[in-house]
Formats: structure tokens, C-alpha cells, sequence
């Protein structure tokens, strides 16, 4: 069996994570694994990096090393040279650009069952052009994935033929790799942060851009410290959009808050730092699938967050976690209470639906669609 997964580029943003999660989970299970990547990756050191991971993993990495600006059908001949000579069984693509890619890739020539998934809870289709792209699209499509009902929802309403291919496979994550820290763990990042043991340690998982919010948790920060908290706040999460970074930093700077905030960009060390902290803030306008929040509840920390479909669903598990409208007095006020109560490290969830094992065993069962057997795998059943 030949699975062919699409990326938008090598990075470590969400949807790239449940494709190398998906991969690492399938190894060793009877199938080949590749790994297809569109444009051209921005951080050369982290691409490397992550190449040099796969190599040394067996997975086979293909990039098309697409440009921004660059012509659709030149890179789309690409793909459908490096897909006749991978010879797939089954493509699954992840994102917007891959998903329009793989489906009107299968549109000529030998045609393979194509998944697409759909991660994201906002428009992806802004314009005229993209959205006749998607639709046209669709008519090579097997399966259009989306990892939260919601998100089904809005893709159906947009795309009402879509219907009947429509599945919804919620993301799930390794609970092993997401824990409580032990006390000298913790005390160990702490340090190397520069966080002393009377402060409370408060962090955001991220990318930096304008529906992700860090804009509002600086006024919260701003808050707490008129309220005279003591507390670090850790921003992390991938620079995408740099003219909003630099917005954030500048209002960093204007509320003089730079030793308290600290915007700390991609790290591969989340879970440490997840472990250390006390307290995680997640004020995203909107989410399909608040990843970064299931992974902070696996490792025991209570959450503030904004009051949106997936943010409430995932927090069904976590008894300790406040959903909280866009109040920066509110949100410090009850920040102030967990920071109290801080000493309480409980794990808190998965919920055991929301696991690796269940999210590779339902793709599995959605592979097995197209007629073809597939190696069984344990889990849940979604």
C-alpha cells in the first residue's frame, strides 16, 4: 500500500504535524509513505532539519518548491510527473493549496482515489479565482476531510455539491508525548527561561498571525500587571505574518511589557515548555481545531480561552478551563485565580476519542473506501 500525503510546505505549522503524526503511526503497518510539499519552504535551517529527520525515518520527501507568484500550471505539470512516477494507491492532501492541487491533478490521466482535508476555520477561498479552483477541484475528489463539524458545515454551505463526499475525522495527538513535567523538569525550564519560582509562567502555542489574537494578550498582560501579578508570558508559535509580529512587539514595547512578554517564535521543544508553565492562553477568533489546547490539557495545564465552537467542545474534558468573551479584565481576573491554584497539575484529558491511534485508525477506515484492504490498526472508532 502507497499513501501519498500533500504539505503545503516543510515546517512545523498544525496541519503538517497530523501529516508527520499520521506517517510516524503507519510505519511498520505495510505502507509506503511520501511526502509531497508545494512551495518552496521560508526557513531554510528548520527545513533542513526536518528533512534530515525524514531521511533518517525512511520517509520519501519530494518538494516542488513552488514560488509565490509562480504559475499554477507549471507546478501542477510537476506534480503530476512526481505522482505518475510515485504511483500511489491513495493521495491525502492537507490544506488549501494541496487540496486544490491533488484534485484537479487527479482530473487527467491515471486517476487515484484522492482525500483532501480541510484544517482551517476561516475562508480559504477569498476570491473569485479560488473558489472556481476548489469547486473545480472537487471533481477529483474522493473525500473532502474536515477535522471538526463545524468546519463541515461551513465547507458544505460554501460548496453544497461537495455533500455526499463530505467525512469528518477530528485530530487527535500522542498522549505520551504531552505530560505533566516532573518538579525538576519544571524547575529545569524555568530556569533556562529565566523564570523565577515566585512568578507565574503563563503561555500561548501559536502562529503569529491576526485570528490567532497575541495582539489581545498583550492588553491582558498590561492587566495583570496593573493588577500587580507577577508572570512571564511566552508566545510561540511560527513569525507567518511578519508586518503582525512586528505590530505585536511594538505593542509589547509601548505598554512596557518587554521583560513579562516574550514572543519566542517556532520552537520544537513545545511540550517542555508546555510542562514548565502554568497556565495557557489561547484567544483565537476562530479554530477548526484547537491542537495547541488539546496538547496543553495533556499536559495538565488549566486554560483561559476565547469563546468559539472548538475551544468549548475541547473543553468538555477540562473541568478547569475557563471560556471567556474578549474581556481583558475578565481574562486577567480569571487568570489570576488558576495562577492561585497553580500548585493543582492534574492531567486533564485526552479524552481518549481525541488520540493518535483513533485519528490514524479513522483514516485508515476512510483509505479502505476506495476498495482497497488496508492493514488494521488499534484504537478508538471514532
Amino acid at each position: 500500500m502507497k499513501i501519498a500525503f500533500m504539505i503545503t510546505s516543510l515546517q512545523y505549522g498544525g496541519a503538517e504535524k497530523i501529516v508527520l503524526d499520521l506517517i510516524g503511526r503507519f510505519r511498520g503497518l505495510a505502507i509506503e509513505c511520501w511526502l509531497i510539499a508545494i512551495y518552496e519552504s521560508r526557513d531554510r535551517v528548520k527545513r533542513d532539519r526536518l528533512a534530515e529527520t525524514l531521511e533518517l525515518q525512511g520517509i520519501r520527501l519530494v518538494e516542488l518548491n513552488k514560488r509565490p507568484g509562480e504559475g499554477t500550471f507549471r507546478s501542477m505539470a510537476r506534480l503530476k510527473r512526481v505522482l505518475r512516477d510515485i504511483a500511489p494507491d491513495i493521495v491525502n492532501a492537507h490544506g488549501p493549496v494541496p487540496n486544490m492541487y491533488a484534485g484537479i491533478a487527479n482530473l487527467w490521466g491515471r486517476k487515484v482515489p484522492t482525500m483532501t482535508t480541510v484544517h482551517n476555520g476561516t475562508d480559504d477561498w477569498p476570491d473569485w479565482k479560488s473558489r472556481t479552483l476548489e469547486r473545480l477541484s472537487l471533481l477529483g475528489v474522493t473525500k473532502v476531510v474536515c477535522v471538526a463539524q463545524h468546519v463541515a458545515e461551513a465547507y458544505r454551505s460554501k460548496y453544497p455539491r461537495s455533500a455526499s463526499k463530505t467525512a469528518i475525522i477530528e485530530n487527535g495527538i500522542d498522549p505520551q508525548r504531552y505530560a505533566p513535567s516532573s518538579p525538576a523538569e519544571r524547575a529545569k525550564w524555568r530556569e533556562a527561561l529565566g523564570c523565577p519560582a515566585d512568578t507565574a509562567l503563563l503561555i500561548h502555542v501559536g502562529r503569529m498571525v491576526p485570528l490567532k489574537n497575541q495582539h489581545f494578550l498583550v492588553e491582558v498582560a498590561e492587566r495583570l500587571r496593573s493588577r500587580g501579578a507577577k508572570f512571564m508570558l511566552l508566545l510561540v508559535g511560527n513569525f507567518e505574518d511578519v508586518r503582525y509580529v512586528r505590530e505585536v512587539r511594538r505593542l509589547t514595547e509601548e505598554h512596557g511589557l518587554a521583560e513579562q512578554v516574550r514572543l519566542l517564535g517556532p520552537r520544537e521543544n513545545v511540550g517542555d515548555l508546555l510542562g514548565a508553565a502554568d497556565v495557557f492562553l489561547f484567544p483565537s477568533e476562530v479554530e477548526a481545531f484547537g491542537l495547541a489546547l488539546l496538547e496543553a490539557m495533556c499536559c495538565g495545564l488549566p486554560a483561559v480561552c476565547s469563546d468559539i465552537p472548538s475551544n468549548r467542545k475541547l473543553s468538555e474534558a477540562g473541568a478547569r478551563n475557563r471560556i471567556l468573551a474578549r474581556n481583558a479584565e475578565l481574562w486577567a481576573e480569571q487568570i489570576e485565580q488558576l495562577i492561585e491554584a497553580r500548585s493543582d497539575r492534574r492531567r486533564q484529558g485526552p479524552n481518549p476519542y481525541w488520540t493518535l491511534e483513533r485519528m490514524a485508525g479513522d483514516y485508515l477506515k476512510l483509505y479502505g473506501q476506495s476498495g482497497r484492504r488496508l492493514p488494521a490498526l488499534g484504537g478508538g472508532t471514532g
